[in-house]
């Protein structure tokens, strides 16, 4: 069955509805259900559509710390992020997660890295370059 509202993809959604007795059907393609926000009606909402987002991480004040302890999984207080979602992510979450993992995190840090501490970037400065740096800006 063909889409009713793009009349050119395969039917993958079927909506039945049924006002004041009145039986209404619609046969959509998933991109046309999307654009006309069709699923939307159907999502389950979620706990932070009711209280928002910050709902889960202030649970009765206990912040993500709290709420991470209660699952039995040592997790970054900042982020909350755990050494397996590091790991599986291959991205560290935040700054924090560097003292919260330090211990399994050093190892491989050194491996690919050489160092544990970021320096930052500088550049070397070597004075025997600058009289042939002179020359061959006057030459071109």
């Amino acid at each position: 069955m063909l889409c009713q509202h793009c009349n050119q993809n395969e039917a993958t959604t079927h909506i039945k509805k049924n006002i004041n007795g009145k039986r209404e059907e619609m046969h959509l393609c998933s991109d046309c259900a999307r654009e006309l926000g069709v699923m939307e009606e159907f999502r389950v909402p979620s706990v932070t559509d009711f209280f928002g987002e910050s709902f889960l991480g202030n649970f009765l004040g206990a912040g993500v710390a709290a709420m991470n302890s209660l699952a039995g999984v040592e997790r970054c207080s900042t982020c909350g992020s755990s050494f397996n979602d590091i790991v599986k992510g291959g991205h560290i979450g935040c700054s924090d997660c560097y003292d919260k993992f330090a211990d399994r995190l050093e190892p491989s840090i050194r491996k690919i890295h050489g160092k544990t501490k970021h320096i930052g970037k500088f550049i070397s400065y070597d004075e025997s370059n600058e009289p042939e740096k002179a020359e061959s800006k006057k030459a071109t």
